[in-house]
């Protein structure tokens, strides 16, 4: 049932776009990532628009800013960052009956000479879950399509990728190793009494 119900959002950021696809409705938002601010009356920011959809709020004061603009790396400020891919997410979501939170793929586009950091790519998967992602796979690979796209298949292939470039692999508990440990810790905490 909730398969009926389900999202995959797939979202490419360059520093002056984001694109965001939607792969089961294939609704685009594809704009540049400005986000439009008010400051509140309490003192408190609240992004009111991205994009260009800021029209309707031509005559308010409002701060602009690009928080995907930083000569380093594509991420200048996390907290409107994550704003602005949550304005997002909330408007693909908002002609669905019933919204659930998506599965994400999400991808930098560009500033990734010499791949990304393991920092970067944590960034990217904060980022995701915290504009309210369920499921996050930062993807480095060539840029996806709708057809043919499987997210497990996707996130099977970046844990390998990952796992090998950091040199892990999964670990067998041996269960005559588990019990010895057990029976001294459980020796030494009883001869302690």
């Amino acid at each position: 049932m909730i398969k009926a119900f389900e999202s995959l959002f797939y979202v490419q950021i360059w520093e002056f776009r984001i694109k965001v696809t939607d792969f089961i409705t294939g609704e685009i938002f594809d704009d540049k990532p400005e986000a439009f601010i008010r400051t509140e009356k309490k003192g408190t920011k609240k992004i009111v628009a991205v994009g260009s959809s800021s029209n309707e709020f031509v005559g308010q004061e409002l701060e602009v800013i690009n928080p995907f603009s930083h000569p380093r790396m594509l991420v200048s400020d996390f907290v409107i960052c994550e704003g602005v891919i949550q304005h997002i997410f909330q408007k693909l979501n908002s002609k669905r009956f019933l919204a659930v939170k998506p599965k994400v793929i999400i991808q930098p586009m560009e500033k990734l000479d010499g791949g990304l950091t393991i920092v970067e790519e944590k960034v990217f998967r904060e980022l995701a879950l915290g504009a309210g992602a369920r499921e996050v796979v930062v993807h480095k690979g060539a840029e996806l399509s709708a057809s043919g796209c499987d997210f497990d298949e996707i996130k099977k292939a970046n844990s390998k990728s990952e796992n090998a470039r950091v040199g892990l692999q999964p670990q067998k508990v041996n269960p005559l190793v588990l019990v010895f440990w057990v029976a001294v810790i459980g020796g030494v905490a009883w001869l302690s009494n």
